[in-house]
């Protein structure tokens, strides 16, 4: 794997969508690259959110802990693919833990210097930030429209099966 690569070659991703090449310029600036070996991981949920990433090549797979013995595969992200914009736009903690599944680059677009040229009111990061405002708000309507799914499912179940199902809950949680 090279040791850099320009982020030039991904203006069509929709985070990067609509920038100009000086554009491009600024904000491959403040990028790095990150090479990970299958099976490490980039970051792990509750770390300190410290900026965004664009898998250049390999494969990643987000996830989430659902108790002390299971995880929940968020996604599994290919080339092009970027995630983070919330460690980005917030500093907020990760939300989901990142591993690699085959040998990775990424680039990162680390939150002080991003927000630096925001706070400064640079045209490329206020595009950026405009573009995953976009971004956000297609994968809040999958998750809402997801989770009416399950809302329909559930008020589909017999009332005798949903409190089956909590008692198996409640045991499962130490709650009974």
């Amino acid at each position: 794997m090279p040791d850099e690569v320009s982020i030039d070659r991904f203006h069509t991703i929709p985070a990067l969508k609509g920038l100009s090449t000086a554009e491009l310029d600024v904000v491959d600036g403040i990028t790095f690259t990150v090479a990970l070996k299958p099976g490490q991981a980039l970051f792990k949920e509750g770390d300190s959110g410290d900026g965004m990433y664009l898998l250049v090549s390999g494969g990643v797979e987000l996830s989430k802990k659902i108790d002390t013995d299971a995880r929940w595969q968020v996604a599994r992200l290919e080339p092009g693919a970027c995630f983070g914009e919330m460690a980005l736009l917030s500093n907020q903690p990760r939300a989901a833990t990142c591993t690699a599944l085959t040998p990775a680059m990424l680039m990162k677009v680390p939150y002080k210097e991003f927000g630096a040229l925001l706070k400064a009111g640079n045209i490329a990061v206020l595009k950026v930030t405009a573009n995953l405002a976009r971004v956000l708000s297609t994968r809040l309507t999958k998750v809402l429209a997801d989770q009416s799914r399950l809302l329909k499912a559930q008020r589909a179940l017999s009332t005798d099966t949903q409190k089956k199902l909590l008692t198996v809950y409640q045991h499962g949680e130490g709650l009974v």
